[in-house]
């Protein structure tokens, strides 16, 4: 059977109902706190066993499995523009693009050092959104004070980078409709959903949802009357889901929950749903496909957090926010990891949250093995330029799960090598195995290897 770390909290929740929404069976999820204590989460960005976590503090490395923050860069030991980080992505699987409050930077994964793009153009930026799109493009939206206006910011409009060169839109130079995007996604079909937002210091409203072809902008709006998109998440079927406000006298007053499919709005409240807020501040899509996002009240002037709401097209549940954080403390960014597990951001530390599967639906049960799998051909290990360049060498050491039909399923690091765990898993992933067997008969095994790597 599979192991859970014992580092990982169980915790439950009061049966029955919660502001019309249901509280969550005290079985159906584990929550483990990560120690980043006096830290604001902003950002996360995974690799297959790596979660990178942004804050205003630097960046956090941790263990996918379990939860464990190992390492740590911040301006000082790695040249971080700024130690406020405010947005990661991922680019070609080797490169962590760092976005900050004062401009962009980029880590080659398994390394140390930032670098500074040449030529960028957000010197001394605050960088709102980050996101690399199947293409290899990183896609970057920004804003800039303007010192000579008594703090007057200016939206930067959206820019592509392709690792050489890079192309800025504006409303200036394109059809998009405004500069002051909060947030980039990239969809399976290559196009850019962003969501505008309401920002004083240019104008009085924002466009609501906008999507990029790479040939022009289009305008979706939102089907209401809140024309800012707080947050903005786009899952498997191409459906984007984001959350929905408009500014007052007397503050942000959130619109719910919105779904747009490409021609049609959906949207939730607490009028017409089981939502238990209307002020929607991040979302994220589950590896099941459920939507799950930070939900507040509608006050205005003080939200009260409810804590994390999950919604599977038909059902609404609840993990309350004290479950989650300390008293008084928000969320304030979510994201999936590779393996399905919540990572949840708040403003004092972080939480992340996993679904087990019961035991009795599992459909896989692990047999000690009389024969162990056998490798099918050879085990070829890439070695990464990066690694080789930083003479970087050992023996990364996995956990494989291999099924009764030859088929590879989990893959776990049990030791790890900085910047050569990648290439290790993905070797791995590349053969094929003859599986173990236990009284002459295939079942499904776990079993060692290690793979190493030595320069000549």
């Amino acid at each position: 059977m599979k192991q859970v770390s014992i580092l990982i909290i169980i915790v439950g929740m009061l049966s029955g109902t919660l502001w019309g929404t249901k509280a969550m069976d005290p079985s159906t999820y584990k929550i483990q706190k990560v120690e980043v204590r006096g830290s604001r989460i902003s950002s996360f960005a995974f690799t297959s066993n790596v979660a990178y976590i942004g804050s205003d503090s630097g960046i956090k490395a941790s263990d996918l499995n379990p939860p464990l923050v190992l390492e740590y860069y911040n301006r000082q030991n790695s040249g971080l523009p700024s130690d406020g980080v405010t947005a990661l992505a991922i680019r070609n699987g080797k490169e962590l693009w760092i976005g900050t409050d004062a401009g962009l930077a980029m880590m080659t994964i398994g390394l140390i050092d930032a670098t500074i793009p040449p030529n960028s153009p957000f010197q001394n930026a605050v960088i709102s959104s980050l996101a690399a799109d199947k293409d290899g493009l990183l896609w970057i939206s920004a804003i800039r004070e303007m010192q000579d206006e008594g703090g007057w910011i200016e939206g930067m409009g959206i820019s592509s980078y392709d690792g050489k060169s890079w192309k800025s839109y504006t409303p200036a130079n394109s059809t998009l409709p405004e500069s002051f995007i909060g947030s980039i996604h990239a969809d399976g079909q290559n196009r850019k959903w962003l969501a505008t937002y309401y920002n004083t210091s240019e104008r009085d409203h924002g466009s609501g949802l906008c999507s990029f072809d790479g040939k022009q902008f289009s305008i979706h709006g939102n089907g209401k009357s809140y024309s800012s998109v707080e947050c903005l998440a786009v899952d498997n079927a191409g459906k984007a889901w984001m959350g929905l406000a408009e500014y007052t006298e007397e503050g942000l007053l959130g619109g719910g929950l919105a779904c747009f499919d490409g021609k049609t709005w959906t949207h939730y409240n607490t009028t017409n749903s089981d939502i238990p807020g209307d002020l929607v501040s991040d979302i994220t899509i589950g590896k099941d496909g459920t939507i799950w996002m930070a939900v507040l009240d509608t006050d205005p002037m003080y939200p009260y957090s409810f804590g994390l709401a999950g919604f599977n097209g038909q059902e609404w549940r609840l993990i309350p926010q004290e479950k989650l954080a300390d008293q008084g403390r928000q969320i304030s960014c979510l994201a999936t990891d590779p393996d399905g597990k919540l990572w949840v951001g708040t403003d004092n530390g972080l939480a992340v949250v996993s679904f087990p599967e019961p035991i009795a639906n599992q459909e896989h049960e692990f047999t000690p093995y009389d024969q162990p799998p056998v490798i099918v051909g050879e085990l070829r290990p890439e070695y990464p330029d990066t690694a080789k360049r930083a003479r970087v060498q050992g023996t990364v050491v996995l956990e494989v799960e291999v099924y009764d039909d030859g088929r590879i399923g989990e893959i776990r690091v049990k030791r790890s090598v900085q910047g050569l765990d990648e290439s290790a898993i993905e070797a791995v992933r590349k053969v094929k195995f003859k599986p173990g067997k236990a009284g002459g008969k295939p079942v499904n095994t776990m079993v060692i290897i290690p793979i190493e790597f030595r320069l000549n």
